[in-house]
């Protein structure tokens, strides 16, 4: 298995050597939509461009959503999104063949070009493929695979390219629950780490970051000379739409279940109590660490600015040790103040959604609400 993957990686972004000439009439550019995977970085799928010259023996990909695996300390600057994305160029077969591997789906769609633009198209990709600004800083919604190849569309026609009309009343957060739904627990995670920049309603062009939507909205455009995208054309199978289910309330009832069973705790055995308090508190703080890391340690815009810090709070961390204080000692009781004043802050976005709090969650903010009072007045 780990010989198919390293001859694949190869096969896929190894430099190929290829040198940029002018094309034959039979050119034709494509763009390829792919479908959602299973693992966290194919979720919301993919686009890439096609180029196919079988008078010139031509058949490449250019892939805007690739980065090297031997960039020095590649995990700290993924987790830091401090990575370079970069614009590869593979052959079609070998493209295609990880599709087929991960049984995922996949349809392209002809540019609708001139031969003049076909050949300008060309010469702009080999010319950035062969140059240092191939490399660019990955952004999830203002720069990523889908919105580099917006933005090439866009430049072959410059303010004569018409973008259709349509919703903008949706969130960033709004478009990718449709995709994180499959996959609860990874679409609370998702829900809980991003910020208010997820709460905004993106514009006709910001929506296309989203590779369906990039097909959608380019197949509805307008150019001078008619339509900008052809017809679809499967390449492989389009996997099936998900299916709402009770599977999709996991995370709202496991929440709902744990939280009821520590408010029963806290009346029937307020001994024991004190001692599941403090697991869910170290818990609830080291959540809250993390998020002020994804704020203030990364550059990843999505996830600052985040409310969530107001209850996911790493202000728990000092106060585990001297919950039973806060009404003698002065360093907890202005801990607890704190935390008091954030909650109420947290309250009231939830109540007008300046930020969308997670709903599954909503139970244990209830919960940690009511012995936040207990611990002080009780």
């Amino acid at each position: 298995m780990r010989i198919f993957f390293l001859l694949l990686f190869f096969c896929l972004f190894s430099s190929l050597s290829f040198a940029a000439r002018p094309l034959s009439e039979s050119a034709k550019f494509s763009l390829i939509t792919c479908s959602p995977g299973t693992e966290v970085y194919s979720l919301f799928g993919h686009s890439a461009l096609h180029l196919s010259d079988p008078d010139q023996g031509i058949e490449l990909v250019y892939n805007y959503g690739t980065f090297d695996f031997n960039t020095p300390n590649f995990t700290l600057k993924f987790i830091r999104g401090k990575l370079e994305y970069a614009l590869s160029r593979a052959h079609f077969g070998p493209f295609m063949q990880t599709y087929v591997y991960e049984n995922r789906g996949a349809y392209e769609q002809e540019i609708l070009l001139s031969a003049e633009k076909k050949q300008a198209l060309f010469d702009a990709l080999e010319a950035r493929f062969n140059s240092p600004d191939r490399y660019y800083m990955y952004d999830f919604f203002y720069d990523n695979c889908a919105t580099q190849i917006r933005d090439l569309g866009q430049l072959l026609y410059a303010e004569e390219f018409i973008l259709p009309q349509a919703d903008s009343s949706r969130s960033f957060r709004s478009y990718l629950a449709d995709y994180t739904a499959p996959s609860p627990w990874l679409d609370l995670g998702i829900k809980v780490i991003l910020g208010r920049g997820a709460d905004k309603c993106p514009s006709v062009s910001e929506q296309m970051f989203l590779p369906d939507y990039l097909a959608q909205h380019l197949t509805n455009s307008q150019t001078p000379v008619g339509p900008f995208l052809g017809e679809k054309k499967e390449l492989l199978p389009w996997p099936a739409a998900h299916q709402p289910g009770i599977k999709d309330h996991y995370p709202l009832l496991l929440f709902s279940l744990l939280a009821a069973f520590c408010f029963a705790l806290s009346i029937i055995r307020p001994q024991y109590a004190y001692v599941a308090d403090r697991l869910l508190l170290a818990v609830v703080g080291l959540a809250g660490a993390f998020l002020c890391f994804m704020w203030w340690g990364t550059d990843h815009a999505a996830t600052q600015w985040n409310l969530n810090i107001l209850w996911l709070s790493p202000v728990y961390l000092p106060l585990l040790f001297g919950l039973q204080k806060v009404k003698t000692n002065k360093f907890f009781a202005a801990l607890h103040a704190i935390l008091l004043l954030s909650y109420a802050l947290a309250l009231l976005n939830w109540l007008i959604a300046w930020q969308a709090y997670p709903l599954p969650l909503l139970p244990i903010f209830t919960y940690l609400s009511y012995r936040l009072y207990v611990y002080k007045w009780a």
